[in-house]
Order: C-alpha cells, then structure tokens, then sequence
C-alpha cells in the first residue's frame, strides 16, 4: 500500500499538483490537494448570458478524503494587470462564492459564472476563481483563469495570461526513495484558441529548490487554450522558482511571472 501510494504522489507532483502529507490519515498516504482549472469562451452576442464552467479537481493520494476549501470569483487574474484586460464583478460577470467539501470521495466539482453577453465591441477579458481556506486538505492551483473572448468583432489573435498563487510540493525521499526528480507545471491560458497551426510561448526560470530552466516552450496546437511551462524540483527540498513567460509567436502576453513556491510535502 505504502508503494501504491508513493506512486500516487510521484504521478499528481508530475502533473503539477501539490503532494503534501496527510495530517491523522492512513499510514503511507498523502493528504489530498485541490487545484482550479482555467477557461476560456467566447462572450455571447445576444442578451442574456453565457456561462463559463470552472472545474475544481481533488489529488487521491491514498487516503480518503476529508476536507473542504472556499471560492470566490475575483477580477482579473489577482495580480497588477492592465485594467483595459480586466472583467467587472458585476458588469461583466455575476459574482459566486461558496465551499466545497469532500468526504471519503475525491470527485472533482464543477463551478458556473454567468457572464453578461453583449453586442459591444472590446477587448478579451478576465476574471478568475480563487481557492482559500482550506482545511483537511491543500491547494495547488489556487486560482483558475477566465478569459471571456470577445465575438462581436472578427479577432484571431490571443491574448495570454499566467497567474500567481502556485504552489508544488516535493516529494521526500525518506517518502518515496524510488523518485528522484518531480515535474511542477505552471498554467499559461489563452483567450482563444489559435487556430492557424501551432502557438508557441518561450519560458525561463530561476530561483531555488529546481533545475532552472534556461529557454522552455509551451506549444499550444491547434485549437488549445491551456499549456504549461514544466520545471523538474528537487525532492525535499524548499524555496522558489520565478517563471518568466516571453516571446509569443502570435498574440500578447498581458501577464508573463508567476512565482511558485516549492515545499517538502512532509
């Protein structure tokens, strides 16, 4: 079972999810994290409202899980952006907070905001959802972008976006001795979907507790909207790593750091 589980958490760190320890659970497992998926989707030209799913996913580590966070829909993406890129609690969308709790099942959640559809026309636009307030289990991803892509004028360009609010947990050796690296992935979404072949943004890194990346590329093929910058951290070990987005080959980035935090997951 230890095994079992030790693999669980090498895969969830792999896939940019935090592994941190469970807190009174079952020997040789790891506490849950839950992480918020960005998205992207065109506004709506009628009246009315067009709504926009986020969906909230729960890391099992081997235990089951019991635990809750908060949510809240936030403007913009929760870091200095120019307002001119920023969607309007309110104007733009219909503001959601809530809890969501998990008990003995690691089913992910879905979360609807409304967002006003109009015939104006502007730029693409963001807001997000915000995890906080997490008890019995951790958060990864903590907050989920929204780009609401504006139809009322032909576009093809996207813009992109990351966020702050990461965090990756490194896996102990003393807790799995057969891993000797993990992979953290960062989020890089776009506001539409590039569909002339493929979109690539560069990226590079630096800072502690990783391999600093030196020239990355996130690929984005056709269609796509969420890609990842990857960073191998080093087990049991903490500090952070500032990842700095860059050159597009179509679009612009309106929001290109993020600054994630690497810390032991026991």
């Amino acid at each position: 079972m230890r095994r079992i589980a030790a693999l669980g958490a090498a895969l969830a760190v792999t896939f940019g999810l935090a592994v941190p320890a469970a807190e009174g659970g079952q020997a040789g497992c790891t506490a849950p994290v839950a992480n918020v998926s960005g998205v992207s989707q065109a506004e709506g030209t009628s009246a009315g409202y067009t709504t926009l799913v986020f969906t909230v996913s729960l890391t099992d580590g081997g235990c089951a899980p019991q635990g809750s966070v908060e949510y809240r829909t936030i403007d913009g993406n929760g870091s200095p952006v120019d307002p001119a890129f920023i969607a309007k609690e309110s104007v733009d969308y219909l503001p959601r907070a809530g809890t969501l709790t998990w008990a003995g099942r690691a089913d992910a959640y879905t979360v609807a905001v409304k967002v006003r559809a109009d015939s104006l026309v502007e730029n693409d636009e963001m807001f997000s959802l915000r995890l906080y307030g997490e008890k019995g289990v951790r958060i990864g991803h903590s907050v989920g972008v929204a780009w609401v892509a504006d139809d009322d004028k032909v576009k093809t360009a996207p813009l992109a976006t990351t966020q702050e609010g990461e965090i990756c947990w490194s896996i102990p050796p003393s807790f799995a001795p057969d891993t000797s690296t993990t992979t953290c992935k960062v989020p890089v979404v776009l506001s539409r979907p590039w569909l002339s072949g493929p979109l690539t943004i560069r990226y590079r890194t630096e800072g502690s507790a990783h391999e600093p990346v030196k020239d990355g590329v996130v690929t984005f093929q056709r269609g796509e909207t969420r890609g990842y910058a990857e960073l191998t951290i080093l087990p049991g070990q903490t500090g952070k790593a500032r990842v700095e987005f860059f050159e597009p080959s179509q679009g612009r980035l309106v929001y290109a750091t993020s600054t994630v935090v690497i810390s032991p997951a026991g």
